[in-house]
């Protein structure tokens, strides 16, 4: 096993291999050899190679990695691959490393004045890449649609060490097989994604919320739908169960949370027109 330590030292630098105290990285109770923390899509292709050839499992996550059946393997940590390499504000497009932080990716992006929609349920502590691994569901597709709808391109590590690069910044890309969206949801199962291109939209004039206590979760239901037949679509609707909603606000009932986005006189109608329903 030292021989392998020592490779990915050669790969990544001796400051990025971790032998002791491993918890903080790791999600299990299942031990690996070490924990690396990879710069680059080629230093990933160099880790998974070695693992490769040597026969030892790897797994990968953005800041904590799962250690089911991971024991003496090598657990990959993406938290380094964090930089956004280029944004295309005529194509509306982003090229970003797999490994930094949704929520400040989303922050970022806004600065630019654009937008990108999904938010994951763990939006402070998910990883772009992740996101996509996983195949989220977000809390904004109700309008915006699934994460994976965002997903242009993007470059992987092949679990013998090739690094392959599919799709393009045109939407029109529509010959062959999709293997753009085959790779969302695998897990890092057939490649570990290292850089992706995101389509992003124009940053949305005016934000609002509407915060509603209800008696039920099937009011909740009914009210949801009145507002869907007024022709109004939020950016998320969602209801809380009882104890969460106590929790929250110390209320018996259930709380409605319904967010809207678009233009500022827009917006504030439609707030008014949803506020009617509840």
């Amino acid at each position: 096993m030292s021989d392998i330590v020592a490779k990915l030292k050669g790969i990544v630098g001796e400051e990025h291999v971790v032998t002791a105290d491993l918890s903080q990285y790791l999600r299990g109770n299942e031990q690996p050899a070490a924990v690396v923390f990879p710069g680059s899509t080629d230093e990933v292709a160099g880790i998974v190679k070695a693992a490769y050839e040597a026969g030892i499992k790897v797994n990968v996550g953005g800041k904590v990695v799962e250690t089911k059946g991971l024991s003496g393997g090598i657990a990959i940590v993406m938290s380094r691959m964090n930089q956004i390499e280029e944004v295309d504000h005529q194509n509306l497009t982003c090229w970003v490393q797999a490994g930094i932080n949704h929520q400040e990716f989303v922050e970022k992006i806004l600065e630019e004045n654009l937008y990108f929609p999904p938010e994951p349920y763990a939006v402070s502590t998910s990883s772009l890449g992740g996101c996509f691994g996983i195949g989220d569901v977000d809390t904004k597709a109700f309008n915006y649609l699934p994460t994976r709808t965002y997903i242009l391109a993007y470059e992987s590590v092949l679990p013998t060490g090739e690094i392959y690069k599919i799709g393009t910044k045109c939407i029109k890309c529509v010959s062959g097989y999709d293997m753009i969206h085959f790779i969302v949801g695998t897990r890092a199962t057939l490649g570990i994604v290292t850089r992706v291109l995101v389509k992003l939209l124009p940053k949305p004039k005016a934000f609002k919320a509407v915060v509603a206590d209800m008696p039920s979760l099937n009011a909740a239901a009914v009210a949801f739908k009145a507002i869907q037949k007024r022709k109004i679509f939020p950016t998320r609707m969602n209801a809380l169960s009882k104890a969460l909603s106590n929790e929250i606000m110390a209320t018996e009932g259930v709380l409605a949370l319904i967010d809207l986005e678009g233009f500022a006189v827009s917006t504030t109608q439609y707030a008014k027109e949803v506020e009617a329903e509840l």
